[in-house]
């Protein structure tokens, strides 16, 4: 019987014995992200035995229903295998990481335009949500700091681009971007003591919303995700200094253009006009964001089609 099957039994809820938990262990061991999870050969039979006990809740989570991300509901479900070697053990850090801080965990999920940084902060919203932690999970997304389309048409482009004209022909460029406003909500999350409103993003309405998003003060982890949430350039230069736990999602090189201008069409672009917003705007993005990944403490490592294949530690 594969590992696979085993893990699926057990996500079912059905008890292994000892002889299979040794499989899994050894099996887990020949993934070299397990080490930077603190798993070695002496305690990878108790590291199982930590993951079965949440595998089947959070796999139940996972399979209840869509996630939301920024006002699309989309149905993913991950394999078995990527839950009980990744999603689990970044989970329970994270957890734990909230038990010892004291306060309030800001945590920087970062990565390429269409890099997959939504859907993991759900997914890892829906993971925690499910071990029950007492405390409560907010994630707030980076897009929600874009400058309304108003705001975009009416200002121009700053000398340094290919093509001059409105703001608008980059939107997504760092540049299209409240930074400052930004960094005072991250300094804001710190001290509050009351909810606190922050702006949202609807891909549907193309515009950001303001007061979408609720941060309660039971929300100890907070989970947010952007392209430059690691850059340094004008203006984001305080930024990644201001989260406690700074991750990054690493696909492999032209992964994200398909995606990127399938998004652009179902926003309502014609394919030609989504690809030359891809060439003018997304690919220069990306190879800025790209050089983000060395500010990172963990970078998760996707596949063409988003499975987590590994995690490495970089601090």
């Amino acid at each position: 019987m594969s590992e696979g099957d085993l893990l699926r039994r057990a996500a079912g809820g059905e008890a292994l014995d000892e002889g299979e938990r040794a499989a899994l262990a050894r099996w887990m061991l020949r993934d070299r992200s397990q080490a930077g999870f603190g798993v070695t050969a002496a305690d990878a039979a108790q590291a199982v035995g930590a993951r079965l006990r949440w595998l089947a809740p959070v796999c139940r989570a996972l399979a209840a229903g869509p996630l939301d991300v920024a006002g699309y509901a989309e149905r993913v479900e991950p394999g078995v295998e990527e839950v009980f070697l990744f999603l689990l053990p970044l989970a329970r850090e994270l957890v734990e990481r909230v038990g010892g801080c004291g306060g309030r965990l800001v945590v920087a999920i970062a990565g390429l335009p269409a890099g997959g940084k939504s859907v993991f902060a759900a997914l890892m919203a829906r993971v925690i949500g499910a071990r029950r932690p007492p405390f409560g999970v907010a994630t707030v997304g980076l897009d929600g700091y874009h400058y309304p389309n108003a705001y975009l048409l009416a200002h121009r482009t700053p000398p340094a681009v290919s093509e001059a004209g409105a703001l608008k022909l980059y939107k997504g460029a760092h540049f299209t971007f409240d930074a400052a406003r930004l960094v005072a909500d991250l300094r804001r999350l710190r001290s509050a003591e009351a909810t606190l409103r922050l702006p949202g993003y609807d891909r549907r309405l193309h515009e950001p919303v303001e007061g979408r998003i609720a941060v309660a003060p039971g929300d100890r982890l907070v989970l947010v995700e952007g392209n430059y949430l690691l850059c340094r350039e004008s203006g984001w230069e305080a930024v990644p200094d201001l989260f406690d736990l700074r991750m990054f999602l690493a696909l492999p090189p032209g992964a994200n253009r398909e995606p990127m201008i399938a998004r652009h069409m179902r926003g309502g672009r014609r394919r030609d006009d989504a690809e030359r917003h891809f060439e003018r705007c997304d690919r220069p993005n990306t190879d800025l964001v790209a050089a983000t990944g060395a500010e990172a403490d963990i970078v998760v490592e996707l596949s063409r089609s988003y499975a987590i294949e590994a995690v490495t530690r970089l601090a």
